[in-house]
């Protein structure tokens, strides 16, 4: 039985890099003398920007919104019960009331 030859890949002889004092190696025999710096974080700006036009949506987005949202309470319910009429005029006033803070927002 013969066993298939394997040919190794001969690399370069690269000699090793001298110690840094920054490497790891020396920082382990060292004890540290300082510590650096941390950096501040700031928090972020959590108000968008103002815009310069107040923002608008059409009457078929607003359409839009409030079905999705009428749509999900009635689905927060397993669809069950609940009156669908109520549903939508809450979720109308809801979408409103955002809207009407989103407009208040960009007029600032």
């Amino acid at each position: 039985m013969t066993t298939p030859k394997t040919t190794a890949r001969r690399t370069p002889a690269t000699p090793e890099p001298a110690a840094k004092t920054g490497s790891r190696s020396a920082r382990a025999n060292t004890a540290p003398t300082e510590k650096a710096p941390t950096r501040t974080v700031r928090p972020r700006n959590t108000r968008p920007p103002a815009a310069k036009e107040p923002l608008s949506v059409s009457p078929e987005q607003r359409l839009c919104m409030i079905q999705d949202a009428a749509y999900y309470r009635a689905e927060s319910r397993a669809f069950r019960g609940g009156d669908p009429m109520r549903d939508w005029l809450e979720a109308e006033a809801e979408i409103d009331r955002l809207l009407g803070a989103t407009r208040a927002m960009s007029a600032d």
